[in-house]
């Protein structure tokens, strides 16, 4: 990623994130944040890379660079 794409990203993560960082975000917020669809979010739990909390807001916003690097090591070649 680019400066001017690590900008853009920063400043939407800015934008994303609840005041709280304990807050809870739903399955589309971790997805906006992580740089994924919702779809893979709902994926990642039902693989058991990630676990969703009860509630509406099931996750955290910990589980961004989790997001990530699952992303990025099925992209690297290995089997999810």
């Amino acid at each position: 990623m680019d400066a001017q794409g690590l900008a853009f990203d920063c400043a939407r993560q800015a934008q994303l994130r609840p005041d709280d960082p304990l807050a809870g975000l739903s399955a589309s917020g971790l997805a906006d944040l992580a740089g994924v669809t919702q779809g893979e979010v709902e994926r990642l739990v039902e693989l058991g890379i990630l676990a969703a909390r009860d509630g509406p807001a099931p996750f955290l916003e910990r589980d961004v660079p989790k997001v990530r690097l699952a992303v990025a090591c099925e992209r690297a070649g290995l089997p999810m």
